[in-house]
């Protein structure tokens, strides 16, 4: 996840700033998970805390829309194409 790229760790609190409030929330909603997956990978036994802060000056990710994903297969190959259209295939 690109906001942990630029985490800062504090004792036993971790720091991250995201771009937008939807981020934060999605974070927080899964910090449970993500915080017991963080401790068994450092090998932590001890509290860990999230502190996630919205900073609107961080560059968001634009989301990858159908259309993109469809051009970079296509471009990878053009067989696609083919495939689709012989097999009625709409693209969801």
């Amino acid at each position: 996840m690109p906001a942990f790229e630029q985490m800062i760790i504090r004792d036993n609190v971790i720091a991250l700033s995201v771009p937008t409030t939807e981020l934060r929330e999605e974070i927080l909603r899964n910090q449970t998970a993500m915080l017991m997956r963080i401790a068994e990978l450092a090998g932590t036994e001890g509290r860990i805390e999230l502190d996630v802060t919205v900073n609107e000056q961080i560059k968001a990710s634009r989301p990858i829309k159908l259309e993109d994903k469809i051009k970079f297969l296509t471009e990878k190959n053009p067989l696609i194409t083919d495939l689709r259209k012989a097999l009625d295939l709409e693209m969801e």
